[in-house]
């Protein structure tokens, strides 16, 4: 990207000297780039850190003369601007090393029983790690295997000490724990085949637990929905009954479209989503039924709009005369329906 070779150049003729001493004194960003697989020397990196704070600068310098003269308060979130820029190129590191870990974990017990398999009929793990760059279905451990190759093939490394490299530099220590016990291993003249067949059962194992684990908390978050799903609409329901009982003229009907369609299914897609996050992941994420989805969520939110009218606002000549037999409840299911059944079915087919 030209845009960005530019500002990391500029950005280092003006903050070069003083990046150093940012990295010696405040936070030193070399392991934890290495560890992202972000390409960028550290001083550049700092450099491009202050320049983009600098260049937000005026941001907050008009948020507070806003503030100042207009008295226009939400403003005020916006005075510490280069302040969140700094915290941004902080944090960008982590979580990219995060993903990457992530990532890497989910595939880590087949990689560790491919190259132990491959390692008990007489191949050395090099070898295998040069196997898996061109395995679709690891896409992270490939990353890695590439990583190793280039060490050793452009770079000139042996693979011994292409391995032990490849183990520093990464933020899973399950992986570092194998390329270095293994390195050790091979230095120190042990068993190389009864150590990679140990540590591919011990990953194993802990991948086993993990799931158990998970398993566990998933049926913890169900009962949680559940409970909570029950009691909030006993509770509401009540509230409504009390409230048309007692009506000051302020009618319930609104508070009850509020709560059943918006509240009650913002509520259980937080619910899907923590779900979602707990469960463990498979290496590959297969996207069509999710972009099947997306297209036909458009199209369902459209329908709903034109069964109900654009929720009063309008009227279609066409539709009116079906809001007799189709009300909002029947077109809110037509919608879902046309929003999920799709995916669903490709999700199925693959």
């Amino acid at each position: 990207m030209p845009l960005l070779k530019t500002l990391e150049g500029l950005s280092f003729r003006l903050f070069g000297g003083i990046a150093p001493f940012f990295l010696k004194n405040i936070y030193e960003f070399k392991g934890t780039l290495e560890r992202a697989r972000i390409k960028i020397y550290p001083e550049t990196y700092v450099s491009l850190m202050f320049l983009i704070a600098l260049l937000t600068v005026p941001a907050s310098v008009i948020s507070v003369v806003c503030i100042l003269v207009f008295g226009f308060m939400p403003l005020i979130f916006l005075i510490p601007l280069p302040f969140y820029v700094m915290v941004g190129f902080l944090l960008v590191p982590m979580s990219k090393a995060s993903d990457r870990a992530t990532a890497l974990e989910r595939e880590m017990p087949f990689a560790s029983a491919y190259i132990t398999v491959m390692a008990s009929g007489g191949i050395a793990p090099y070898s295998s790690f040069k196997r898996l760059a061109d395995v679709q279905l690891m896409p992270a451990m490939r990353g890695e295997a590439r990583e190793i190759i280039k060490d050793v093939e452009i770079f000139g490394r042996d693979p011994l000490s292409a391995l032990e490299q490849a183990a520093r530099k990464n933020p899973l220590d399950v992986f570092r724990d194998f390329l270095s016990g293994y390195a050790s291993t091979v230095i120190i003249g042990g068993d190389i085949g009864h150590f990679l067949e140990r540590k591919a059962e011990e990953i194993f194992k802990t991948r086993a637990m993990r799931v158990k684990a998970a398993a566990e908390r998933m049926g913890m978050l169900l009962e949680t929905f559940i409970i909570v799903m029950v009691m909030m609409s006993l509770c509401f329901y009540i509230l409504f009954s009390v409230d048309s009982i007692y009506s000051t003229g302020v009618s319930a009907y609104s508070g009850i479209i509020l709560y059943t369609y918006l509240f009650t299914p913002l509520l259980s897609i937080m619910f899907i989503y923590l779900a979602h996050s707990m469960q463990p992941k498979t290496p590959i994420t297969e996207m069509r039924p999710y972009k099947v989805f997306g297209i036909c969520a458009v199209i369902g939110v459209a329908l709903l709009l034109l069964l109900t009218n654009f929720m009063g606002y309008v009227n279609i000549p066409g539709i009116s005369s079906l809001q007799t037999v189709i009300d909002l409840p029947i077109a809110v299911a037509i919608a879902l329906f046309v929003a999920t059944a799709p995916a669903a079915i490709v999700h199925e087919r693959l």
